[in-house]
């Protein structure tokens, strides 16, 4: 058989790709019916980031952990990575500001054991990050991953870019990188 380890939202049950993220010519393609044709044996599709996901939890890293913190959005490849973890069985915190799509996330996996918690959160204010991680260990524990995956990627054309909007392109895609890292590095130091 072959295994595809594929970009953007994929239905691994239907092989379809409803949205090709960074290969925009997978966008609603049915590559699992495609490749089957092509290759006459059966096919496995996931997407790229649970391919990840599932081998660090597998044989990787996450083998031995159990509390995940995932800074994602509740929309696109930020739900596959709250799904992956989840439905592995591990405790998931996830922060977003977009709160309808996050909370409806949350309703869909509330029936696992461990269903993921929604925690709102503008990770360009860095005094409410701040406050929000340190309540996260202090009703969850510590955080044993940190998934930071947050990010808007607009296109635009390199004329059109203003100071203001690189420092706010900063502050969303890079900025809260460091200071969540920062933000769980002790309690990951301390657990070993």
């Amino acid at each position: 058989g072959v295994a595809i380890s594929a970009p953007g939202y994929v239905n691994p049950h239907t092989g379809f790709i409803e949205m090709g993220g960074a290969i925009r010519k997978f966008d609603n393609f049915a590559i699992k019916a495609w490749l089957e044709q092509q290759v006459r044996l059966p096919v496995a599709i996931e997407n790229d980031a649970n391919c990840v996901l599932l081998a660090e939890r597998w044989r990787g890293k996450a083998a031995d952990m159990s509390n995940f913190l995932v800074l994602t959005i509740g929309t696109g490849i930020g739900v596959a990575i709250v799904e992956a973890f989840a439905r592995q069985g591990a405790h998931v915190t996830f922060l977003d500001i977009a709160r309808e799509a996050s909370l409806a996330l949350q309703d869909k996996l509330a029936h696992l054991p461990q269903p993921p918690v929604f925690r709102y959160c503008d990770l360009t204010d860095l005094a409410a990050l701040a406050a929000t991680f340190a309540d996260i260990e202090h009703s969850a524990g510590a955080t044993d991953i940190l998934v930071n995956n947050a990010a808007n990627d607009d296109r635009h054309q390199l004329q059109d870019v203003t100071p203001a909007y690189w420092d706010e392109r900063i502050a969303v895609n890079l900025r809260h990188q460091y200071f969540c890292a920062q933000a769980v590095a002790p309690a990951m130091r301390a657990k070993g």
